[in-house]
């Protein structure tokens, strides 16, 4: 053999020895790609069984509840995987999902409890949630995912399989997020409403709070700046599923000097209603026992106030879904002696 040969044998002989070490890469690979691709198929089913038109896909976390890479990658997968299956549901994009978890101070991984998930549910418009863990067990990762009802909190379906434990997907499991989840099966009724209240909410002090017509109304905040103030309220409904509506009209203050002003703007949840802009009545449907933050402002305050001796509200609801007929009911909510900051 001359070293031509020689050579042209040590080339193939490398070749065939990174063609064998690559077959098991290529074939972990393609396992996952197929073990994703039957979790999505399998909870799509799931999804059109319950009936469910918009979905979120949360990121997923290992048994103690903390959030990994991985559980992060496995939710962006699954997310994808659904949406490309072309079923009769939306997917809420997770990029869209986050900002609107940032907006209202919630954790992106703080949602799977009965309370918060139905409080994302009402702000998202979000009506099924897919949630999960994943487990490392030998040389795999089992993953379970769990579609849940944001309204009632049960769980309408279920899938799990096994990935290959490759570098790749070690390393990712390596990686925690430093975020923590409390995981519960506690009916709804049963929670407190600390339950929901978010780090920022416990540490604000109530200045003043009434309950009426079986909505508390709550005020953790008046300032005044310049000649503007600003009251921040959180309304929480104690009856089932309501529509409420402030109006913008009829809602004023009385000062500690006698002066009265009007409400220039009123905001409940995400609904603005402003003088000039956008007149008539704040409305939104309130869901039962989950707070939604509210705001109402008066300009042309003298700055010198101190304290407010009445803010009035004034206040309608009806039960959701009274669209023919609806029967209004209408009521004032009367805070007094509320102190001003500044």
């Amino acid at each position: 053999m001359n070293l031509t040969e020689e050579s042209y044998f040590a080339r193939l002989f490398a070749l065939l020895f990174i063609i064998l070490i690559s077959i098991p890469a290529l074939s972990s690979g393609q396992d996952y790609d197929k073990e994703i691709k039957n979790m999505s198929l399998s909870m799509a089913d799931n999804i059109l069984r319950a009936g469910k038109k918009t979905i979120a896909v949360v990121d997923f976390t290992d048994l103690q509840g903390t959030v990994t890479e991985l559980g992060r990658f496995i939710a962006e997968e699954l997310s994808v995987a659904l949406a490309s299956a072309g079923k009769n549901f939306e997917i809420v994009d997770r990029n869209n999902l986050r900002i609107i978890l940032s907006e209202h101070k919630l954790s992106a991984t703080g949602i799977i409890d009965p309370q918060t998930a139905r409080q994302l549910g009402q702000i998202a418009g979000v009506d099924a949630l897919i949630l999960g863990t994943i487990t490392a067990f030998g040389d795999s990762v089992r993953i379970s995912a769990k579609l849940l009802d944001t309204n009632t909190a049960k769980i309408m379906g279920a899938t799990s399989g096994n990935i290959a434990k490759t570098k790749a997907i070690e390393e990712l499991l390596s990686k925690g997020l430093g975020e923590s989840v409390r995981i519960s099966t506690t009916p709804p009724s049963a929670y407190s409403m600390q339950s929901v209240t978010t780090p920022q909410q416990k540490k604000s002090q109530i200045l003043s709070k009434v309950n009426t017509n079986e909505f508390s109304f709550e005020v953790q905040q008046c300032k005044i700046v310049e000649n503007r103030l600003t009251f921040n309220l959180i309304i929480t409904n104690n009856q089932k599923d309501r529509e409420l509506m402030i109006s913008l009209e009829t809602s004023r203050i009385i000062d500690n000097a006698g002066n009265e002003s009007k409400a220039t703007r009123i905001q409940l949840g995400d609904q603005l209603v402003g003088t000039g802009r956008y007149s008539g009545a704040a409305r939104k449907i309130l869901v039962e026992g989950i707070p939604i933050k509210s705001s109402v402002v008066f300009d042309n305050v003298p700055t010198e106030t101190s304290a407010i001796a009445l803010l009035e509200l004034g206040c309608t609801w009806s039960y959701q879904g009274d669209r023919m007929f609806p029967d209004y009911k209408r009521f004032t909510t009367q805070i007094k002696n509320i102190p001003v900051t500044k």
